[in-house]
């Protein structure tokens, strides 16, 4: 198995955690075919005493709209075993988008993202949560410690297992990382919402280049190419054409991330500068 390879994996935003969407190197790396577990509750996949860690990280993700969170923990293998997975996870919407190595701490993959997710937990062989990241910044333990309060707390809950509150909207496209023009493959339905009416059949096939103002391509083509080689997140603003004759462009917010299924990009609407009183 080399070094790098991953599956992408999409959950739902409910309390269940149903798996919507899984790619096929989930068989390379955990046996299962991608049909064995599309509409399985997540929590069945888990090892017993991983289960709580795994369902307070679920809802925090959840509840607090991570952008870009990491976590370790055992995944059952479909002979019945299971495999210690490294997961990025974006919280996008409706949906958790995930990618998913095989883990090992000595690998340089897992230090590169280590480094690029937002922040990283593992869970112990007790079952128990511990904070291992907050990005490059060196913290001391008893920052370590506040900030994993913090970033767990949660001051909303579900309601019968769906959440209630309002969301920021967010929308997700999977890329072709084999194709230089970065193929746009699948889109959450969501975007028509945001990007004013556009269908998401319509962005299927496209490359992403074609939805990148020129004046952005550079900078955008640079990350997802430094995403793509190194299997990490990189953040990326652009201007997304809504209709290229009558210049009509929507800044976005995104952030891409590699795997060898493809790239994931999450995409949210850009905020509007905010003046300091």
């Amino acid at each position: 198995m080399q070094d790098n390879l991953s599956f992408i994996a999409i959950y739902d935003n409910t309390e269940k955690c149903l798996v919507k969407y899984v790619t096929e190197s989930v068989s390379e790396i955990l046996g299962w075919e991608p049909s064995d577990l599309q509409g399985r509750p997540a929590f069945t996949l888990f090892q017993a005493i991983e289960i709580p860690a795994l369902h307070q990280i679920h809802t925090s993700n959840v509840m607090n709209e991570k952008l870009c969170s990491m976590i370790s923990y055992q995944y059952q293998r479909k002979d019945g075993g299971f495999t210690k997975l490294q997961s990025i996870v974006h919280y996008c919407y409706h949906d958790l988008v995930t990618i998913n190595w095989a883990y090992d701490p000595e690998s340089f993959g897992h230090k590169q993202r280590l480094n690029s997710a937002s922040e990283s937990f593992e869970i112990t062989d007790d079952g128990e949560l511990q904070l291992t990241s907050t990005g490059s910044f060196p913290w001391r333990p008893r920052d370590m410690q506040e900030n994993m309060k913090k970033s767990l707390m949660v001051s909303i809950r579900w309601n019968k297992e769906q959440i209630a509150h309002q969301q920021e909207p967010r929308f997700y496209i999977l890329l072709n990382r084999y194709t230089e023009l970065m193929n746009i493959v699948h889109v959450s339905e969501i975007a028509g919402e945001l990007l004013g009416g556009v269908l998401p059949s319509d962005l299927l096939g496209k490359s992403l280049y074609e939805v990148v103002h020129a004046n952005d391509r550079a900078v955008v083509e640079a990350q997802c190419d430094y995403a793509k080689s190194h299997y990490v997140t990189s953040r990326i603003r652009f201007d997304w054409i809504i209709d290229e004759e009558m210049d009509i462009r929507q800044p976005v917010d995104t952030v891409v991330s590699g795997s060898t299924d493809g790239l994931v990009m999450i995409i949210r609407l850009a905020q509007k500068p905010v003046r300091l009183s």
